[in-house]
């Protein structure tokens, strides 16, 4: 019974509070962010960075990623931005590799950072943990690239394991606790953000969505997924809540990613994916760096910087021209498949 707990909470989620946060200060705007590949901003240049050869040594930390987005709005009055986000790291790892606590200062070992940083005394603090412990990428691969039935089943499985391990150990809630200690900050000006479902589960069998060459995505793996991602977004606004801090669900009804979700029609979706065949064999191969499939594009990013610009009490901004429609990599064939063409993984890149 406790594991559907997270999920009814959904229903009474709102996005922020009615009332934008005070953050004006005359000496800048500090602001922290803590988290995983999604508040690293992964995916905002596309795919095309390959592994391991040229993989990124600073965490994967994009321009695109809404930190930066937020540190290069002159809106918000951001002055400096401690940006200790790190790609593919677990709770744990957020809270033993970028926060530390009183006792034990942030640990570089098995960590990515060579060289942990402070989360300074911040005015504003984003939190973005959870979806990097799912190992997203791999059911990814083996349901919706390969088709393997049986490896499918047992990827869910291992991903709803991680999500018992999240919801028992309560590591979200931990992490949030300790970064509000180290740093003093008030606990309302801590924001938590959730992560997006990726699919229309609408979209019927009989239209064959397809997300790449070969394997349709049917409605029960579709279901599947977007559960896994609901059910994590439970637990984030469990966590949050208890932390005193305030919620930011990007992902809701009505919500900025609707329409632009997997399966949905038009080719303006804000996910990196997988096309061609030939993408799918340089998948297997590594020379991707996976930890930026499905990961949001520019756009998605981009949508991510307008709800926390509306969370300090700002007006949401236009999606820049460049952002819009996002194309390599991510063109899911609806109604009918397959995709003909092949592209060059080593020269395309995203719109970011």
């Amino acid at each position: 019974m406790s594991s559907l707990i997270p999920i009814l909470l959904l229903s009474s989620w709102t996005w922020c509070s009615a009332s934008p946060l005070e953050l004006r200060d005359p000496g800048g705007l500090e602001y922290t962010v803590i988290g995983d590949s999604w508040a690293a901003g992964s995916g905002a240049g596309g795919l095309a960075t390959r592994w391991p050869k040229d993989a990124p040594s600073n965490c994967d930390q994009d321009p695109g990623s809404y930190a930066s987005l937020l540190q290069n709005d002159t809106d918000t009055g951001i002055s400096k931005l401690n940006f200790q986000a790190c790609a593919g790291q677990t709770p744990d790892q957020v809270l033993n590799c970028q926060v530390g606590d009183d006792n034990h200062p942030p640990s570089d070992n098995g960590c990515k950072t060579a060289k942990p940083t402070s989360l300074g005394k911040p005015g504003l603090m984003t939190i973005h943990l959870g979806a990097d412990a799912l190992d997203l990428e791999n059911l990814i691969k083996i349901c919706f690239y390969q088709d393997d039935r049986a490896g499918c089943d047992q990827a869910f499985s291992k991903s709803q394991a991680a999500l018992d391990s999240l919801d028992k150990s309560k590591m979200i809630l931990n992490t949030i606790k300790a970064a509000i200690q180290k740093t003093g900050i008030e606990p309302a000006k801590v924001l938590v953000l959730n992560y997006v479902a990726f699919f229309n589960v609408d979209t019927p069998d009989t239209l064959r969505c397809i997300i790449n060459s070969e394997v349709p995505a049917n409605q029960s793996r579709r279901r599947q997924t977007n559960d896994l991602i609901m059910r994590l977004n439970g637990l984030i606004a469990r966590d949050a809540e208890a932390a005193g801090a305030k919620l930011i669900a990007v992902e809701r009804p009505g919500g900025p990613f609707d329409k632009h979700r997997w399966c949905d029609s038009g080719n303006d979706h804000w996910f990196t994916g997988l096309v061609t065949k030939d993408d799918i064999d340089q998948f297997d191969q590594g020379n991707l760096y996976i930890g930026r499939l499905w990961r949001p594009t520019g756009a998605g990013y981009f949508a991510y910087h307008n709800a926390i610009r509306e969370a300090i009490g700002l007006k949401p901004l236009p999606m820049p021209d460049r952002l819009v429609p996002y194309q390599p990599f991510a063109a899911p064939i609806f109604p009918f498949g397959p995709h003909g063409a092949k592209r060059s993984l080593s020269t395309e890149r995203g719109s970011y």
